[in-house]
């Protein structure tokens, strides 16, 4: 699956290597505050699919999306040796 392609919110980006050169670009603030922004959103969603609203689909759609670009980020902390919330979802 391309999940890039596939992405709800890929901000304009055309690949993940856009995203990532992106990222990359970051000073370590706004690379912590784009990890904590997609943790958040996880949450988001996560309560969202505990409570089964009739949004199911586009709820599962956009963890699914949010997974895969807060992977990214982590990657990218990790490569630059920062951390700041434990790993959930």
């Amino acid at each position: 699956m391309n999940h890039f392609a596939n992405s709800i919110e890929n901000a304009g980006f055309k690949s993940e290597t856009e995203l990532i050169a992106h990222l990359r670009t970051l000073d370590d603030g706004n690379l912590i505050a784009q990890e904590m922004c997609q943790k958040g959103a996880m949450h988001a969603v996560r309560f969202i699919l505990e409570n089964q609203g009739d949004a199911r689909e586009l709820a599962e759609q956009m963890r699914d999306s949010l997974r895969w670009h807060g992977m990214i980020i982590s990657e990218e902390m990790a490569r630059r040796g920062l951390s700041v919330i434990a790993e959930n979802g």
